[in-house]
């Protein structure tokens, strides 16, 4: 199988759709997309049980992981992977990314993929006239780490390589998002993002 081992905001969804259909065509693996996110109940005892319980039947499950979450950072991933295939996604426009989550975490996650005109229409009303919270900026640097040291993987994908140009060729609809101009202290928010990021090389 293929294994997604990625970071928020960096094109995660729109790549793991391929990831889960290579999966179900080659293995029969279900979906089970962000199964260590919060959304989904249990702990991640719990989760990996499952996990290590389906396999010992046959079945396999499509998971996306973030590189903060707890299997990946204790390693079980490593070894419950080892003879598939772990990929990372990164983005080249982390900064972007950046500004997506912490506009994102600010907002309460509620907005973050707009998939039609009335979403983008909702998303403004709501992502707007924003100051972004120190803790915001602080989460984001802590978990980005994480990414930066995350090296237990077989491949590399860059998100903007597999972004169609031809919005026809997109069933989802894309939308750039001028994120500065939403951030009222977006002054202290380009220092802090050029402080934390010199620490992190």
């Amino acid at each position: 199988m293929k294994v997604l081992v990625t970071f928020p905001r960096f094109g995660s969804t729109w790549i793991q759709k391929y990831i889960n259909k290579y999966n179900t065509d080659n293995y029969g693996a279900k979906d089970l997309y962000d199964f260590f996110g919060k959304k989904n109940l249990g702990t991640t005892l719990e989760k990996i049980t499952f996990l290590e319980t389906e396999r010992a039947k046959g079945q396999e499950y499509s998971v996306k992981y973030f590189t903060y979450h707890e299997p990946v950072l204790l390693g079980w991933t490593k070894e419950f992977y080892k003879k598939h295939t772990v990929i990372k996604l990164i983005r080249e426009d982390v900064y972007g990314a950046f500004l997506s989550y912490i506009t994102q975490y600010q907002t309460g996650w509620k907005y973050h993929n707009a998939k039609s005109p009335n979403d983008l229409t909702i998303y403004n009303e709501e992502c707007k006239d924003l100051n972004i919270d120190q803790r915001a900026i602080d989460e984001w640097f802590n978990r980005y780490r994480t990414f930066i040291n995350f090296k237990d993987y077989d491949q590399e994908m860059t998100y903007e390589d597999f972004v169609p140009t031809d919005s026809s060729v997109n069933s989802t609809i894309k939308y750039n998002i001028d994120y500065e101009s939403r951030i009222n202290n977006i002054s202290h928010v380009k220092e802090e993002y050029k402080r934390c990021m010199k620490l992190l090389n």
